[in-house]
């Protein structure tokens, strides 16, 4: 059994909360295009932890936070995939204002966004999540703190990985229940598009960010 697990759980419930590229991603098409997407995406967040898990435990993880260029090879990987997504997204949405000064009626029904698939809702998370190197680190400096040497590694570290999938699942199931119930707030076509705006150059930020934090 691995040692304080309270701890752990308490723990990893912060570290979860705490925003970042998986918060404004999950927000972000939470508000724009609802709850399937949003879950689609929590899906794949989700998979990228029990990737990491996996790696974790098979000790692949180790190997990569030994080697220093992996590691930063990583890093940029995770600050370009944000970056460009983010860019995507402030491109799309200027297209959708230029559409929308040439046809100055629409429907009340239909959607200036670009709808998004939970197939690609499902990629964006889990590439989020996979390339974010601060969760390798997560997976190689917190979690081994709680693995106890009286007891088989392996198991300890699957089940601590299990545990992080886990509250990670609560986690955002509510977070989604939440962010959806506001979103008729966003109604109005022009807000929606600044929020799409705005969440797409955090990811932009968030993906700066990335490149100049020391890991």
């Amino acid at each position: 059994m691995p040692e304080h697990l309270p701890y752990f759980i308490s723990t990893t419930i912060l570290i979860l909360v705490v925003p970042g590229p998986d918060f404004v991603l999950v927000t972000r098409n939470a508000w724009l295009h609802g709850r399937r997407v949003a879950m689609a995406t929590v899906a794949g967040i989700l998979s990228g932890l029990a990737g990491h898990t996996t790696l974790a435990v098979v000790g692949v993880s180790a190997l990569i936070a030994a080697n220093k260029s992996a590691l930063i090879i990583l890093k940029f990987l995770g600050a370009v995939y944000l970056i460009g997504l983010g860019f995507i997204g402030v491109l799309a949405s200027l297209r959708r204002r230029g559409g929308h000064r040439v046809q100055t009626r629409q429907p009340p029904n239909e959607s200036p966004l670009q709808p998004v698939g939970c197939g690609q809702a499902f990629a964006q998370g889990s590439l989020n999540n996979l390339l974010n190197p601060k969760a390798v680190v997560f997976f190689l400096s917190f979690l081994p703190q709680f693995v106890s040497s009286r007891a088989p590694v392996l198991p300890q570290v699957a089940l601590l990985g299990l545990v992080v999938v886990g509250l990670a699942a609560v986690w955002w199931t509510a977070y989604v229940a939440l962010a959806t119930r506001s979103a008729h707030f966003l109604s109005h076509s022009q807000l929606r598009r600044r929020l799409d705006q705005f969440a797409s150059c955090v990811l932009i930020l968030l993906g700066i960010r990335l490149i100049s934090a020391r890991l």
